[in-house]
């Protein structure tokens, strides 16, 4: 279970420097995806921090060994994510003064000759991952802190399952803390990009024009399961719509929740923005909205209020 008793007011929007979050599908796209960064910043003469779980610091390591290169060994620092977060979490929070002396101690020993920085890091993952989204939320926000007097480039990387059952509203708060958004291996891996039952398949995407497609594959892969393929055609327009009103008009992150019983398919949306619904806009409007379509489709929609924002559904025959 997730905690949902985290300070909306604390979360800092808008990160004064390069942050960014990874949300990946699978273990092998961000293997690929550290691989590069690792390579990357160690070619543009960088310093690279890798704080991650052991196994993953284990995996760079053995790739690393055969390279002759001189000095990589000082520009490559792997540390253990877990290791590192008992040094200075306190009864379930990051300290701000020992987080700030944890870090700056990599910090000087990476910078050292003016070497640029950059951070690959998965302690906050960890803490999500444990239900402590308050905390995880709070360290992504002293990660920004640290921008005010260092320079870096930080990335952080969230196994995609870890968020489908998160709380909409931390979800948003986790991208507003990031300067930029990427989905890693979801259309790639579609087929194991889903949390899918027998009557149940539901995902948590970012607010990136991707997350549309990614959205109508995991439909797509539903209703194969469930041997609904006669629907696929409408279920992708429907789900289409509503993913990318999510996107694009509420510029949030969102729940795409599939579930059927025998009468009914339901395709629902949850996003963290107030309900606003398409039917009190003027006539014209409407027509040429994303919901128009849902509503010339469906056998039935509607939009209903949520703790975090809303969730607008539409229903299909099966």
């Amino acid at each position: 279970m997730h905690d949902d008793r985290f300070a909306v007011d604390e979360v800092r929007n808008a990160p004064p420097h390069d942050h960014a979050v990874a949300v990946y599908a699978d273990d092998f796209a961000i293997t690929q995806e550290l691989i590069r960064f690792v390579d990357d910043g160690l070619a543009l003469g960088e310093s690279v921090v890798v704080v991650a779980t052991g196994q993953r610091c284990a995996s760079i390591a053995a790739r690393r060994a055969a390279d002759r290169s001189v000095g990589y060994r000082e520009s490559l620092l792997l540390i253990d994510a877990a290791e590192t977060l008992q040094q200075f979490m306190v009864a379930g929070s990051p300290d701000p003064v020992l987080f700030a002396a944890t870090i700056g101690a990599f910090f000087d020993r990476a910078a050292c000759g003016g070497r640029r920085v950059r951070v690959f890091g998965e302690m906050v993952a960890l803490l999500w991952a444990e239900g402590n989204v308050t905390g995880a939320l709070a360290l992504e926000s002293l990660w920004n802190d640290v921008a005010s007097n260092r320079r870096f480039f930080l990335l952080c990387a969230y196994p995609a399952k870890s968020l489908d059952d998160a709380p909409i509203r931390a979800v948003n708060a986790m991208c507003d803390l990031h300067s930029d958004l990427s989905l890693l291996g979801h259309l790639m891996q579609f087929a194991a990009a889903t949390t899918t039952t027998r009557s149940h398949a539901q995902r948590v995407l970012l607010p990136i024009p991707t997350a549309v497609s990614v959205a109508r594959q995991i439909a797509i892969r539903a209703l194969v399961d469930w041997e609904l393929t006669h629907l696929v055609q409408n279920s992708v327009i429907i789900t289409s719509e509503l993913a990318a009103n999510a996107v694009q008009h509420a510029e949030s992150p969102f729940r795409l929740m599939l579930s059927r019983d025998a009468r009914w398919l339901r395709i629902a949306i949850e996003d963290a923005v107030p309900c606003q619904l398409a039917v009190n806009r003027e006539p014209d409007e409407f027509i040429r909205s994303g919901l128009g379509y849902v509503d010339a489709i469906a056998s039935d929609w509607g939009c209903e209020r949520t703790p975090g924002g809303k969730t607008v559904w539409a229903e299909l025959p099966v």
